[in-house]
C-alpha cells in the first residue's frame, strides 16, 4: 500500500454553479442550503473524523452533511465565507488524521510483512540445515 494519500479539499464553485445558487437567492436574511463539492469523495473513516472535528471546534451547531462527493451546510449569505473556512480548517484537520491512520496502516502492514518473511527465511534456512544434516 504506497499510493500517495490524497487530501481532500473543497473545490471552487463552477459557474454554472454559481448561476444556480444566483438563481435561486431570494432573501438575505435567510438560510440557504449551500453544496460545496469535495476533491473526491471521501471514505467513512475520513467524514469521521471531519465530524468529530467539527464538533469539537464549532459543537453540535450547523454540522455539515455528506453526499457523495458533497458537503452541504446551511448559513445565512453574511455568513457564508465564515462558513467555507470553517470547512476548509475542519477539512485540513480531518486530512491530517487520515493521513496519520493510513500512514500507521501502512508501517503496521510492512513490520507484519517483514516478520512473516524473516519466519519464512529462519524456516527456509532451518530446512536447509536438517536436509544437509541428511546422512543418506
Amino acid at each position: 500500500m504506497t499510493q500517495e494519500i490524497k487530501p481532500i479539499q473543497i473545490v471552487p464553485f463552477s459557474g454554472n454553479e454559481k448561476k444556480a445558487l444566483v438563481k435561486n437567492a431570494d432573501s438575505t436574511t435567510k438560510g440557504y442550503d449551500i453544496r460545496f463539492n469535495l476533491s473526491a469523495q471521501p471514505s467513512p473513516k475520513w467524514v469521521e473524523f471531519f465530524q468529530s472535528a467539527w464538533y469539537q471546534e464549532y459543537g453540535g451547531n450547523a454540522v455539515p452533511r455528506f453526499n457523495g462527493n458533497t458537503v452541504q451546510v446551511t448559513c445565512v449569505l453574511e455568513n457564508l465565507q465564515n462558513v467555507l473556512d470553517a470547512l476548509k480548517f475542519v477539512a485540513s484537520t480531518a486530512n491530517g488524521r487520515f493521513k496519520a491512520i493510513i500512514e500507521q496502516k501502512v508501517r503496521e502492514e510492512a513490520e507484519e510483512k517483514k516478520q512473516k518473511d524473516e519466519a519464512k527465511l529462519t524456516a527456509e534456512r532451518a530446512m536447509t540445515d536438517a536436509l544437509d544434516r541428511l546422512k543418506f
